[in-house]
């Protein structure tokens, strides 16, 4: 649990402090993409060791 924990605030603090998508800077913001997609696919298998499903996504579809 102690590893998924510090790979969560990790990614959070990197994703805070980092501008992913940047279109002055494209071979920067692949290297970020990879990154993100490391640290999705990290977590989703620590939670799922743990017996935690993780969301395939946070967007959440609203009727009006």
């Amino acid at each position: 649990t102690f590893y998924s924990l510090e790979l969560a605030r990790s990614y959070n603090a990197f994703y805070r402090d980092c501008k992913v998508l940047d279109a002055d800077a494209p071979a920067l913001s692949n290297a970020r993409m990879y990154l993100c997609e490391a640290a999705r696919i990290g977590l989703a298998k620590t939670l799922a060791l743990l017996g935690v499903s993780a969301p395939d996504s946070m967007y959440a579809e609203v009727e009006l």
